[in-house]
C-alpha cells in the first residue's frame, strides 16, 4: 500500500521502532505547512496484543505522523510492509533510513543498539552495527555506549542536544539516581559550558571516590551549596564560584598554593605593562615575569619596581608559598 492512511488508524503511542530521542522538528515542521508531507511514512499492521483492531505501527516517519496529528492533517501518505516484516526487520528499516539524513546522538545510538541486541548476538552487535554507527567495533565501546541509557531523563536530555560531553555522561550514568538528580539541578542552577560540565562530572567522581562518599553529599556540603544556589547571582557568577570550591575540594593544596600566590602577586601591585605567573600547578619553583615597554622611561619605571621588590624580601619570598 502506497496511499492515503488515516491518522486515526496509526498507533501514535506505539514507539517499538522509534529510535529518535530529543528531536526538535522545526524545519520538519516547516516543510510540511508549505509543502505537505513528501515522503510516505513506512507502517505495519500491529499485532501486539492489545492494539487497537486495524491500527498500524509506525516504522519510519514518527516526526511526520506526529506532527501531522498535531496539525490536524487527516490522512498521510503510508507505505505498509508485507506481513510476514519481522520485528528486527523494521528495526533494521528504522535505523538505517535515519542514517543517510541525520548523524544520531549518543542516546539514540544507545537505544539502537541495545534494541538490536535483543535480537542478535552481542558479537554482531560489534562487528556489524558499530561501524554503522561510526563507533569503533569494540566491547569496551559497546558497554561504555549503553551504559548511557542508565542517566535520568534530564541528563539524557542533556548528553542528546550536546551540553553533556558522551565521555562525561559515561561518567554521570555510574551515579546512583538521587546523584544525578543533584547534577541536574546543579546543571540547571549554573548553565555551564560543555568543557565545564565534563570538568565538575571528572572532578566530583574522583571526591566521591577519594572521601568514599555520595556526589550529593559533596554537592551539599555548605563551600559547595553556597555557590550555586545563591539566587541572587547570575548563572555566570555561580559557575565560576562552584569551579571553584568543587577545585578547592578536589585539589585542596594546590588551591591552598594558588591563593596564596594570587595574594602575593596582588601586594606587589604589578601595573598592566608587567605580568607574572608560576609554572603550571606549581611543577616546578619557575616563576614569569614579562614587561612590556615602549621607550626607556617605560623600562626605568620597571627596573625600579623591580628594585623596590628587591629592597622587600618579604614581597619576594611570598611569591613561594610553602605549605
Amino acid at each position: 500500500m502506497d496511499a492515503g492512511l488515516s491518522i486515526s488508524h496509526l498507533a501514535l503511542g506505539d514507539r517499538t521502532f522509534d529510535l529518535g530521542f530529543a528531536r526538535r522538528y522545526d524545519r520538519l515542521r516547516q516543510s510540511m505547512l508549505a509543502m505537505g508531507i513528501v515522503q510516505p511514512i513506512l507502517v505495519r499492521q500491529a499485532a501486539a496484543p492489545g492494539a487497537q483492531q486495524g491500527a498500524y505501527q509506525i516504522v519510519c516517519g514518527f516526526g511526520r505522523a506526529s506532527l501531522a496529528a498535531e496539525l490536524g492533517i487527516p490522512q498521510i501518505p503510508a507505505r505498509c510492509l508485507p506481513p510476514m516484516a519481522s520485528d528486527f526487520d523494521c528495526l533494521q528499516l528504522a535505523l538505517f533510513d535515519n542514517l543517510p539524513h541525520r548523524q544520531m546522538n549518543p542516546i539514540e545510538r544507545a537505544i539502537a543498539l541495545e534494541r538490536l541486541g535483543c535480537h542478535v548476538g552481542r558479537e554482531d552487535v560489534v562487528a556489524r552495527y558499530l561501524p554503522v554507527l561510526d563507533l569503533q567495533p569494540s566491547g569496551i565501546v559497546l558497554d561504555r555506549t549503553l551504559r548511557l541509557l542508565r542517566l535520568i531523563e534530564p541528563l539524557k536530555v542533556a548528553v542528546a542536544e550536546g551540553r553533556i560531553e558522551e565521555k562525561a555522561g559515561v561518567i554521570l550514568a555510574g551515579w546512583e539516581p538521587a546523584d544525578q538528580e543533584w547534577f541536574a539541578r546543579l546543571m540547571e542552577q549554573c548553565c555551564p559550558t560543555v568543557s565545564v560540565a565534563r570538568e565538575w562530572a571528572e572532578n566530583l567522581d574522583d571526591i566521591a571516590r577519594r572521601d568514599h562518599c555520595a556526589v550529593r553529599e559533596v554537592l551539599s556540603a555548605p563551600e559547595v551549596a553556597t555557590a550555586w544556589s545563591s539566587e541572587n547571582a547570575p548563572p555566570p557568577v555561580r559557575c565560576g564560584a562552584v569551579r571553584r570550591a568543587i577545585h578547592r575540594l578536589r585539589f585542596p593544596t594546590l588551591s591552598a598554593q594558588e591563593e596564596a600566590f594570587e595574594t602575593a602577586r596582588a601586594a606587589l601591585k604589578l601595573p598592566p605593562a608587567m605580568r607574572l605567573d608560576c609554572a603550571p600547578n606549581f611543577e616546578s619553583d619557575d616563576r614569569y615575569l614579562s614587561i612590556r615597554f615602549r621607550n626607556a622611561d617605560d623600562l626605568r619605571r620597571a627596573v625600579a619596581l623591580l628594585q623596590h621588590w628587591l629592597d622587600n624580601p618579604d614581597l619576594i619570598s611570598a611569591l613561594w608559598p610553602r605549605l
